[in-house]
């Protein structure tokens, strides 16, 4: 068995730097470590260069793009790039997520538990900040009549050896070359938020998703509740649209459509309300990609 690691960064060199000091300490290391940096402006690419040359048992590769093209986007490159090598399973993760020493060992005990059975599409860890779980990344797709609900597996069900789950986010994750072959790769225009749902709706028609919490990811982020309108909700409104858009009953989008136009209603917010037709039009569209006005970096006018 063999693994590919895919690692995305922008313009976070000192916690990358944490990232792949973790990956060097594997107890099973991966075959393969690719680092894509998505076009950082920092000191990234220096520091990169170096750890290249360092010598471990993982072969190193460094692809570097041309501009930020998000998550998505280089995710897209990572994984593109380790299908044409010689490897089993792929592993996503961004740079603030820090795999515990053993997690390349303990995958691949997991798999091997499966063996013989030819429908898994991916396993995952956990994922802990430090004060929680952060369940929102591991869920479970609840399909009503009219709407589709995301919802966050719960902390109890942590304590059970392993547990099926229907969306992992790109925080730590093996996925199965085999499956990827057949459902295709993260769809790049999305460029951030629910390109790694989008793409489990996919993964998960080829075959079940498990995650063993006993693998654990540290997500080094502040988890301080404050939240503010900006950029990455009309990323977020326009890619969960597509995504019902594209695999999802007719009804599912025009009720989240419904429910985001009231939602913007009773924010008594303009820029929140032009924020959201914008995304529904672009939706209905098919426009994907960076927008031109709601570009990464956007605020309110009140926080500019």
């Amino acid at each position: 068995m063999k693994f590919a690691a895919v690692i995305v960064t922008y313009n976070r060199v000192e916690l990358l730097k944490e990232v792949l000091d973790a990956f060097d300490r594997q107890t099973r290391s991966p075959e393969y470590i690719i680092v894509v940096n998505n076009a950082s402006t920092d000191n990234t690419a220096e520091v990169l260069t170096y750890w290249e040359k360092e010598s471990t048992p993982a072969k190193k590769i460094v692809l570097t793009q041309k501009k930020n093209t998000g998550g998505s986007g280089g995710f897209y490159a990572g994984t593109k790039y380790a299908m044409d090598l010689d490897v089993d399973w792929i592993w996503v993760s961004d740079d603030d997520a820090i795999p515990n020493a053993d997690v390349f060992e303990k995958a691949e005990k997991h798999i091997l538990e499966h063996r013989g059975n030819e429908n898994i599409s991916a396993i995952c860890t956990a994922v802990y900040t430090p004060s929680r779980i952060q369940t929102e990344h591991r869920r479970k797709l609840v399909r009503t009549f009219a709407t589709l609900h995301l919802i966050d597996v719960p902390n109890e069900t942590y304590d059970e050896n392993n547990f099926e789950l229907d969306s992992f986010s790109y925080v730590g994750a093996f996925m199965n070359k085999r499956k990827l072959q057949k459902c295709g790769l993260i769809n790049s225009d999305y460029f951030i938020w629910y390109d790694d749902t989008e793409h489990c709706i996919r993964l998960r028609k080829e075959g079940k998703i498990y995650c063993y919490p006993d693998m654990i990811v540290r997500h080094m982020v502040k988890d301080d509740g404050n939240y503010s309108l900006s950029w990455k909700d009309y990323y977020g409104y326009r890619n969960f649209l597509l995504m019902l858009k594209q695999h999802e009953k007719t009804r599912y989008f025009l009720n989240k459509m419904i429910r985001i136009i009231i939602k913007g209603f009773l924010s008594f917010n303009p820029e929140r309300v032009k924020l959201i037709f914008t995304s529904i039009r672009d939706a209905k569209r098919g426009n994907v990609g960076v927008h031109s006005f709601y570009r990464p970096g956007w605020k309110p006018k009140n926080e500019r």
